[in-house]
């Protein structure tokens, strides 16, 4: 049987359990038949679906990109070892050379240590580069307190400025958090959400949050109101507490 042109498999962790069951079963289903479908390279918009079923699409879509380029290297790693073994300027046979049976031997016992090379750092490759830092999620310096979509756009931030090779130090991803909230208790939650996703969409290496206030100076259509988002009942528990 030929192998798969393309990875077959994802990872998934636990640490995703908690976005995914603060939605309805028909959306985390939803959400990921859209992940299965973005995995076999059809178009997925978030048009073509409810913000929770996106918000699940969102939480399973980096580890899809993740075995992808995990494959790819893979794939990348084999094409150089067998170049190294079949390379077409191998000097002729000389006159007094083994049999060619020999030959043939020795080829398949170098083919075959080439190949488990090939293999051990293909697993190398798939294994995650060990890093101070805590992984998309879990681990943060202290509880973020975002609601389920904000706590995705947070951890896609990580991830992009780990991509980057600028990964956040404790004090400054501490730093990030507090600004992060304060900009929720302000503006909202999907507000800042879509400032996030605007910044790595552009490429940037911050957050533009000054994009929040000219998006607050347009106001709602006549009679609408803002929805409260986590942070506003958060504000208001605390408010509570604090008037007890």
């Amino acid at each position: 049987m030929s192998r798969p042109k393309k990875a077959t498999w994802w990872k998934m962790f636990a640490h995703q359990r908690a976005a995914i069951e603060s939605v309805s079963d028909k959306s985390a289903g939803e959400g990921l038949k859209a992940a299965f479908r973005y995995f076999d390279g059809e178009d997925v918009s978030a048009e073509s679906m409810t913000t929770q079923a996106f918000t699940v699409f969102c939480v399973i879509r980096p580890y899809i990109d993740e075995a992808r380029q995990d494959y790819e290297r893979a794939v990348e790693i084999g094409r150089k070892g067998a170049e190294r073994r079949w390379e077409k300027d191998s000097p002729p046979i000389a006159p007094h050379s083994p049999p060619i049976g020999c030959l043939r031997e020795a080829e398949a016992e170098a083919e075959a240590e080439a190949e488990a090379e090939a293999e051990e750092e293909s697993e190398a490759a798939k294994r995650p580069a060990r890093s101070p830092f805590p992984p998309p999620g879990v681990g943060h310096l202290e509880p973020t307190g975002f609601g389920p979509e904000l706590s995705v756009a947070f951890d896609e931030w990580l991830r992009y400025k780990q991509e980057r090779r600028e990964a956040y130090k404790p004090t400054g991803l501490k730093a990030l958090i507090s600004h992060v909230r304060n900009q929720a208790e302000i503006y909202g939650e999907k507000a800042v959400a879509d400032c996030i996703r605007l910044s790595m969409s552009n490429g940037w290496k911050g957050i533009v949050f000054d994009r929040l206030e000219k998006a607050k100076a347009r106001p709602y259509p006549s009679g609408q109101k803002r929805k409260k988002t986590w942070a506003d009942l958060a504000r208001e528990m605390r408010e509570k507490q604090d008037d007890n």
